[in-house]
């Protein structure tokens, strides 16, 4: 990687079929290196993201 890139990691629920009520990301905004937090609320339009 080159000096400063920025890597991504996603997490999503463990069943498909999950209503996530709230997400807490307070915990991993303070972390070691993270840049930025990224939630649904972020992507505009449809969110049908899948991996």
């Amino acid at each position: 990687m080159p000096a400063g890139a920025l890597q991504l990691a996603q997490a999503q629920a463990e069943v498909s079929h999950a209503n996530i009520f709230s997400i807490d990301t307070s915990e991993a905004e303070k972390m070691p290196g993270v840049y930025k937090v990224i939630t649904h609320k972020d992507v505009l339009g449809k969110n049908r993201i899948t991996v």
